[in-house]
């Protein structure tokens, strides 16, 4: 019956609720998704759909900062969008791209919603469709929904969903969906963000050096530029820096995000 459905729909959300409580984020942590924040990247949400979970995070000095956290919903069919009408939401890296009021909106999206950029470029790589993924509320006469609720879009509480216009509409906000979102400790993530910033430097290095076979050897097998595969793209870079004097790279407002669902 419908009165079932209900209540097993109040259980969901009231485990993934629970979970906040059983599993707060560990003190003075880090998340592992963000590793690097330039200077311009003042905020970034982290979806954190298996746990229902969306947090926010302050650019502070170059560390991702918790500022606030909410209860979230997701796709029917949970996450790892693929296609068009799979009803999951997508694992991924985006930007939020504007801000619909609800009152422009059916009251299914309660008091309004921000689209974001799926599908991006990789999604595009991976033939991925669908769109109009949205963060947005819930309808009026409802405080929440169940975790798996939407057709793809992640929702909110209309509350939380108005707490987020202090930043969202400033332009440039990430939203980084992911399976599982791991803590770091402040150690071991800035370890890592060394690493990460070293491989970055000697990329640059190794092109501008001229030594284009040293400059190679940072590209994976399946890389592909435009309708280039990796031995096509290679055998056009020898030629192109063959004829080069020199190579000047620079690199400006770096940040870097470990994309979910993906190996590598």
């Amino acid at each position: 019956s419908n009165n079932e459905f209900s209540l097993s729909n109040l259980r969901d959300e009231a485990a993934a609720r629970w979970q906040r409580e059983l599993y707060p984020p560990p003190q003075g942590s880090l998340p592992s998704s963000i590793a690097k924040l330039s200077p311009q990247q003042n905020w970034v949400i982290v979806n954190d759909l298996s746990r229902s979970r969306m947090y926010v995070f302050k650019n502070i000095l170059g560390e991702p900062q918790l500022v606030e956290d909410h209860y979230i919903g997701m796709g029917k069919a949970g996450y790892g969008k693929q296609y068009e009408g799979d009803h999951r939401t997508p694992l991924g890296v985006y930007k939020i791209t504007g801000y619909i009021d609800g009152s422009k909106l059916p009251a299914l999206y309660g008091a309004g919603a921000y689209p974001l950029s799926y599908p991006n470029r990789w999604d595009q790589l991976k033939q991925r469709t669908g769109h109009g993924i949205w963060i947005h509320g819930v309808p009026l006469e409802h405080y929440n929904r169940p975790p798996q609720s939407s057709e793809g879009c992640v929702t909110l509480n209309n509350t939380a969903f108005n707490s987020l216009s202090a930043f969202a509409n400033s332009g440039n906000i990430k939203v980084v969906n992911v399976d599982k979102l791991d803590w770091l400790s402040p150690s071991h993530w800035n370890s890592r963000q060394q690493e990460l910033l070293a491989q970055l430097a000697q990329w640059q290095q190794d092109w501008e050096s001229l030594d284009t076979e040293a400059y190679l050897q940072h590209y994976a097998d399946n890389f592909t530029s435009g309708t280039k595969n990796i031995q096509q793209w290679k055998t056009h870079k020898r030629r192109v820096n063959k004829h080069k004097s020199y190579i000047k790279v620079a690199t400006e407002a770096v940040s870097i995000f470990e994309y979910a669902g993906e190996e590598g």
